[in-house]
């Protein structure tokens, strides 16, 4: 993103928070196998903002940037219980009763992510605070990926023309300039109950560690990947990150769609 003028600085909340494991479940696969987003969706950081502060913040409030890392995708065999319209008598006892549904339980494997680690920066950095006493207990997907804060603090961030990314969540605007990344249709905000109307949005998932600007140490590594027309360009930079090649991790940051 492009900095204000004169803008170099800006202070954030950061919270980090592992689990053991965590599931982010494609909404739109709903037999078979299930699959999961490689990173939590907006819409899942929104949820977590709700079970830690007790309530929805406006959507319009906060501005957020993530880094999500893990260490291994495999799946689980789990159950669905499949339930359907069905008519006729229902024998028990002597007794025959009316039957009007009936079920079945199907095998299914499950995705899932082995120790997920999430670095959150949140603006304003006060939003953070809510992590330090959380409302419910948190997750990272469903209700069993039950997750711990690790640290709250705050961060200064600085605008730098060079900095890298990795592991994050980028806007899809981005794609012309990039060599790397998956293109993903994720949910972005989610609505009030009893409707629950989702916004979609797409984005693009980075895994792979990627240069933009110039490396200040060394030449960069062939395996790597640089920022295309990323001249004049700034990234809010997190200079407590680990340095690779003389550059620290830049943050990039989304407000949800409304």
């Amino acid at each position: 993103m492009h900095m204000p003028s004169g803008l170099h600085k800006r202070t954030v909340g950061k919270v980090v928070i592992e689990a053991l494991t965590a599931s982010f479940r494609h909404p739109h696969f709903l037999i078979g196998r299930q699959m999961t987003f490689d990173v939590p969706p907006p819409s899942t950081i929104h949820g977590l903002l709700a079970t830690a502060a007790g309530e929805y913040p406006d959507p319009s409030s906060f501005e957020f940037g993530y880094i999500f890392h893990w260490e291994r995708k495999t799946a689980d065999l789990e159950k669905q219980h499949v339930i359907y319209s069905q008519g006729g008598k229902l024998e028990s006892g002597g007794v025959r009763y009316p039957k009007n549904v009936e079920g079945s339980i199907q095998p299914y494997e499950r995705e899932f992510l082995f120790r997920p680690r999430l670095e959150l920066y949140l603006d304003p950095p006060e939003l953070a605070d809510v992590f330090l006493s959380p409302a419910y207990c948190l997750s990272l997907g469903r209700s069993q990926d039950l997750a711990t804060v690790v640290s709250v603090e705050r961060c200064e961030l600085e605008s730098d023309c060079s900095a890298y990314l990795e592991d994050t969540l980028l806007s899809f605007d981005d794609r012309p300039h990039l060599p790397q990344g998956v293109t993903l249709q994720m949910p972005s905000l989610i609505g009030a109950a009893p409707k629950r109307e989702t916004v979609f949005k797409r984005y693009i998932h980075l895994r792979p560690r990627i240069f933009a600007g110039e490396v200040k140490v060394g030449p960069a590594p062939s395996s790597s990947f640089q920022f295309l027309d990323s001249a004049e360009r700034s990234w809010w930079v997190d200079r407590t990150s680990r340095e690779v090649q003389g550059l620290h991790r830049a943050i990039v940051f989304h407000m949800l769609a409304k």
